[in-house]
């Protein structure tokens, strides 16, 4: 929908209109996809390099709606007054600049009330009088012994552009450059490729930076938090099963099918076109906590045979076969709640679909593998503990026959 209002906007003419989707993270409609910020101190070198730097975010494939808020393109008409002239004629330049106030700019002198209301009074000239920029040169100031003076004796007008605001960054001088993201494209690959294509145009003295700000700084910041959260939650898990079944390997057993679950999200994600943004990263994090489920079903159930007399491979197997139908229960039940985010449905629900996506695939692809990958790495950490323990056990028989 959005693509096809922009198609539409950019046929109107004498317009300049974006057509921009409320932010999924609660920072409004002004919200951009893309924000990077330079910053530096002259205001028109400033322009120039984020005009430089514009052109070649352009040609950026994936990129949509540029534009810079650094815009010097405000009419302004500069006034010079010649003061050794207006001394030569008399006339203060207090005087000339009171008058251009006062006639064109208009001055509050007094207020009236009328009908309960209060009104300004205000001199000015009429509007037909102060249309042009010439028309300045026709007033008129009183000089030396009262004579008239005009204006253009004294003064030169000259129409210039001037900066319609000077935003600011971290107290510094800055333009900020935005833009949305084209549907189906990464977000990630798109802000490397902009701050190479901004490294290239940045002028080689150092009073010259860039800087991330709104989404896209949030994008970084999310990105490390979440690398950080993931090795935070595998570690706590590993400490909590390693505490409950008071060993070191079966632990590992078990978050296989985490790994698992993150092949399954990332391959629903590649099918389905969507791309590994905060919301599929959240996704990624739940997984950890869901999946891990399954396998503890098993080897809980596999120590509780091989305690009562059956060997490895015996239990297991009986282990699978027994909790297959928990399992398939707890996954089914799993996924079918997580359904209609996977599906965007409801208001904002194109945001949240990738969340959705990613838990689906992540508990399908791992709840088809458990059963099988599961089993087969408890046996093989089961030989190799065999294996380490006889190897411990070697050295203290040979002293004890010594």
């Amino acid at each position: 929908m959005g693509e096809d209002l922009r198609q539409q906007l950019h046929q109107v003419t004498g317009i300049e209109a974006f057509p921009v989707l409320p932010s999924p993270l609660g920072r409004g409609l002004r919200a951009a996809q893309v924000s990077l910020v330079i910053q530096g101190d002259d205001v028109d070198e400033l322009d120039r390099v984020s005009q430089r730097i514009l052109a070649r975010a352009r040609q950026i494939d994936g990129l949509v709606n540029l534009r810079t808020d650094l815009l010097l393109n405000k009419p302004q008409l500069s006034v010079h007054i010649d003061r050794e002239r207006a001394s030569d004629l008399g006339v203060p330049v207090r005087d000339a600049a009171s008058t251009l106030q006062m006639l064109v700019g208009g001055q509050d002198l007094s207020t009236f009330k009328r009908d309960g209301e209060i009104y300004d009074v205000k001199v000015r000239l009429e509007r037909p009088e102060r249309s042009e920029p010439r028309d300045m040169l026709g007033l008129y100031v009183h000089g030396r012994g009262g004579d008239l003076i005009p204006l253009a004796s004294f003064i030169d007008i000259t129409e210039t552009t001037s900066p319609r605001a000077l935003p600011h960054f971290d107290r510094l001088r800055a333009a900020t450059l935005t833009a949305s993201v084209a549907e189906g494209r990464p977000l990630g690959a798109l802000l490397e490729q902009v701050h190479q294509a901004a490294q290239q145009e940045l002028p080689d003295n150092a009073g010259y930076r860039l800087s991330w700000s709104g989404e896209s700084e949030d994008f970084f910041e999310s990105s490390s938090a979440l690398l950080f959260a993931y090795a935070m939650a595998v570690v706590t898990i590993f400490l909590i099963l390693a505490a409950q079944f008071e060993s070191f390997l079966h632990p590992l057993t078990i978050l296989i099918a985490v790994a698992l679950s993150f092949t399954g999200a990332l391959l629903a994600l590649q099918l389905t076109g969507q791309t590994l943004n905060l919301f599929s990263e959240i996704g990624l994090v739940m997984l950890v906590g869901l999946v891990t489920k399954n396998s503890i079903l098993i080897v809980e159930f596999a120590n509780q045979l091989r305690e009562r007399g059956h060997g490895p491979r015996e239990a297991v197997a009986e282990a699978a076969r027994t909790r297959f139908r928990p399992i398939l229960m707890t996954a089914i039940s799993t996924i079918v709640g997580v359904l209609p985010i996977a599906l965007g449905l409801g208001a904002g629900g194109e945001a949240r679909a990738p969340l959705g996506i990613a838990v689906v695939g992540g508990m399908l692809f791992s709840t088809l593998l458990t059963i099988f990958i599961v089993p087969a790495a408890y046996l093989a950490l089961d030989r190799l503990a065999t294996q380490v323990a006889r190897l411990r056990r070697r050295p203290g028989a040979v002293a004890d026959a010594a």
